[in-house]
């Protein structure tokens, strides 16, 4: 799966292969009032309908079963499908959940403007702290990074707290963000 930006500038996502590069790509449901259904490329919304039933945007027999990650990469050459035996896919991280509450590392303190987007897994999530192991996935090793805490309405701070990466550990811990509240 993937997406490619049209010469209009907006994101269309379609069944591709992205060429020599790790990508990050975002699935996400909700079901009832204010339901979707939201695929994400790179955090460039490629796909966004909005519904009660997300499998009522595909046609009935695009339906899903289940969730699958993997598979092989054909080309359709003048209505022929053949195999390519020299596109390898490569899987790293995959997380599933069941709720929009995370944390996510960004390179951009809008979060809308980030490119590179990476979770980070919560050990302890209570209503005055969270922890989590910093995954640093495709975000350069030294820099500033950007922390977004999103709640069970995918609702996220709207700045970004600045983290530095590299800085040697060993120091003190972050200070709690004021005023942030997860319910």
């Amino acid at each position: 799966m993937g997406s490619t930006a049209n010469p209009s500038g907006s994101v269309q996502y379609f069944n591709s292969n992205p060429d020599s590069k790790w990508v990050h790509v975002e699935d996400m449901f909700k079901q009832g009032t204010g339901g979707f259904w939201r695929l994400i490329h790179d955090n460039q919304i490629g796909y966004d309908a909005q519904c009660t039933d997300p499998l009522s945007a595909v046609a009935t027999s695009y339906r899903p079963r289940s969730a699958t990650v993997g598979g092989f990469w054909r080309n359709k050459i003048d209505g022929r499908e053949y195999q390519n035996d020299k596109a390898w896919r490569y899987f790293d991280d995959i997380y599933i959940d069941n709720t929009f509450s995370r944390v996510v590392l960004a390179n951009a303190s809008a979060y809308e403007a980030a490119s590179i987007v990476e979770p980070q897994i919560p050990s302890v999530w209570s209503d005055s702290s969270i922890t989590v192991s910093v995954n640093l996935g495709m975000l350069p090793n030294t820099g500033t990074a950007y922390l977004f805490v999103f709640d069970a309405n995918n609702n996220h701070n709207p700045t970004g707290y600045p983290v530095t990466i590299g800085g040697g550990g060993g120091g003190p811990l972050l200070s709690a963000p004021a005023n942030l509240r997860i319910r």
